[in-house]
């Protein structure tokens, strides 16, 4: 099925709506050198955020306003992302943020917004770098045309995750009734397809056999807890709603032809948005009810390689002329220890 026009509900900000929590964590400003390696080290970047972070959340964040777009996370220890970033991406560099826990959304503004969850299963991977079918470019470069538009909208893209056990790869009761784990649903695809009607047959194919290898080497894999929200504020119901539609579409890169996965939008009308603007505020990544994990299992799961595809710092190949770059060379301005305390006691 995978991302599919529709209208977006669009609601007048008030007071109310903008009266929000703060973060459970530190918000960062990230700046990205232009020349490091972007999406090729994303799954690195992930993996070392599984190590640090357990058990806490992160969120990794695309802030639009008139002038740039400005990366944000969340962590717990800025220092330790810090650090983390310098090896992973030299260059790029890492700053307290005083601002809200919000984009400026201002009273009056008209917001546009949706959730985005994984539209199967998932032990079925989205597109990325290493799956057989893989990305040919970053999916960057056409998010950030998208949230990067006229100068009184502002756009609000957020990634919020956590680690969780290895436990994931086991599927629900609802899964359990044709297959207990991913192993068992690859096997499935390797099985073949019933195809025809007046003489129906099992016939094996290349997209069962691509599915069924890049189900299996998600097994081990370090794995998050995902939410992935979408707001967009604008004069106008038309600007807003059109631009959170923009955005969501995007997503649509992540689309795996051979599994059948992507993202599917729940856009968030009035009754809700007061409680999806706190939960993007809080960065929640609120599971299922435990009656519903253990019917349907961890629903939505990522793992380092799906996360990375999605989290990970872009490189002046994808354009981004909004983005507020860092310009100078790797090792050309690092702190001393002592500067760097400072920075961030």
């Amino acid at each position: 099925m995978g991302l599919i026009s529709r209208q977006y509900p669009t609601v007048e900000l008030t007071d109310d709506h903008l009266d929000t929590p703060d973060p459970q964590g530190q918000l960062v400003r990230i700046r990205p050198y232009k020349e490091t390696d972007g999406i090729l080290d994303g799954a690195e970047f992930v993996r070392g955020l599984w190590s640090m972070q357990t058990p806490t959340t992160s969120s990794l964040e695309l802030w639009s306003g008139p002038d740039q777009i400005d990366l944000i996370m969340m962590v717990e220890d800025p220092q330790e992302l810090r650090n983390h970033v310098a090896q992973i991406y030299p260059g790029s560099s890492v700053e307290l943020f005083e601002g809200g826990p919000l984009p400026a959304f201002e009273p009056g503004d008209y917001l546009a917004g949706a959730t985005l969850g994984l539209e199967e299963d998932c032990a079925l991977p989205l597109k990325h770098l290493e799956t057989k079918n893989a990305l040919s470019k970053d999916p960057y470069r056409q998010l950030l045309r998208a949230i990067g538009g006229e100068e009184s909208d502002r756009s609000f893209v957020q990634i919020a995750f956590k680690p969780v056990g290895k436990r994931w790869y086991r599927r629900g009761l609802m899964g359990k009734l044709m297959s207990s784990t991913g192993d068992d649903l690859a096997h499935s695809f390797r099985q073949g397809e019933l195809v025809g009607e007046v003489e129906p047959r099992v016939v094996k194919t290349d997209r069962g056999r691509r599915a069924a290898k890049d189900i299996e080497s998600q097994a081990g894999k370090a794995a998050f807890e995902t939410r992935i929200r979408v707001f967009s504020a604008a004069p106008s119901k038309r600007q807003a709603a059109e631009r959170a539609e923009k955005i969501v579409d995007s997503f649509g890169e992540y689309r795996n032809m051979d599994t059948y996965q992507s993202f599917d939008p729940d856009p968030v009308g009035k009754r809700r948005l007061k409680l999806a603007l706190e939960a993007a505020a809080w960065r929640s990544v609120a599971r299922q009810h435990r009656a519903l994990r253990a019917l349907r299992g961890d629903r939505q799961v990522l793992t380092d390689d799906e996360l990375g595809a999605l989290c990970h710092l872009p490189t002046e190949a994808v354009g981004g002329e909004w983005i507020d770059w860092k310009l100078s060379k790797p090792g050309s301005d690092v702190p001393s220890a002592i500067e760097s305390k400072i920075q961030f006691d």
